[in-house]
């Protein structure tokens, strides 16, 4: 997290990615860690 957006974007700029809200992030981390739970215990 940033204290502003300007300093997100400079991250973004010399780093990759893009920036994204609260929400966003949330959707994510929930539809990843749904998809690993389903995959649970297959990967061996």
């Amino acid at each position: 997290a940033f204290a502003d957006t300007k300093a997100a974007a400079a991250f973004v700029k010399e780093n990759g990615g893009k920036l994204a809200t609260f929400d966003e992030v949330l959707a994510a981390t929930e539809k990843e860690l749904t998809e690993r739970e389903e995959h649970k215990g297959h990967d061996r």
